[in-house]
């Protein structure tokens, strides 16, 4: 369980790690600055949605522990994904209307392009956010196995095409 909650983990939180080193060797230092600026941005929002998401972690376990009936299951995953959907839905619409002013009065003048790399990184999250519920289920559940898999693969994927995707696109490439 250990192992491969591990490798989940190294899967999910190499890729954004890897991916400044990818853009130092096809594109130039303010290109790494940049990424990492809307790295720290996206950040934010993958981390409110965790503290919902392990908020919800103890009631997940008293659902599988009382009753395994699938649909009360579902219904509480539902449940949870909406109240995570609202929140961060918020943060990320409010994101995209003021983000580009708070990063010109973060960073100044000529760090626009942050604005629109750290939404292109907030976007998958976004979809995938409303199913952490689910995920933290498959914790508690212990299957954590195939989830470390894919999230290997995920990280294979993002390898094989930040090289492409960089060198074509700079740091919105690595964004994407």
């Amino acid at each position: 369980f250990s192992g491969w909650s591990a490798l989940s983990t190294f899967g999910e939180r190499f890729s954004s790690s890897v991916l400044p080193s990818v853009l130092g060797m096809v594109a130039d230092a303010q290109a790494v600055a940049i990424f990492g600026l809307a790295n720290i941005l996206g950040g934010y929002l993958y981390s409110a949605a965790s503290v919902l998401d392990r908020m919800f972690l103890p009631k997940a376990a008293r659902v599988l522990e009382d009753d395994s009936d699938a649909a009360k299951l579902q219904s509480f995953m539902v449940t949870c994904g909406r109240y995570q959907l609202i929140v961060t839905g918020l943060l990320f619409v409010g994101f995209i209307a003021l983000g580009d002013r708070f990063v010109f009065c973060w960073m100044g003048d000529g760090y626009e392009v942050v604005w629109g790399c750290a939404i292109a990184l907030m976007i998958p999250n976004m979809m995938r956010m409303p199913q952490n519920s689910g995920e933290a289920i498959l914790d508690v559940m212990g299957v954590v196995k195939e989830k470390a898999l894919i999230r290997f693969s995920m990280l294979v994927l993002t390898l094989l095409l930040a090289f492409p995707l960089s060198l074509s696109f700079g740091v919105m490439g690595a964004c994407m």
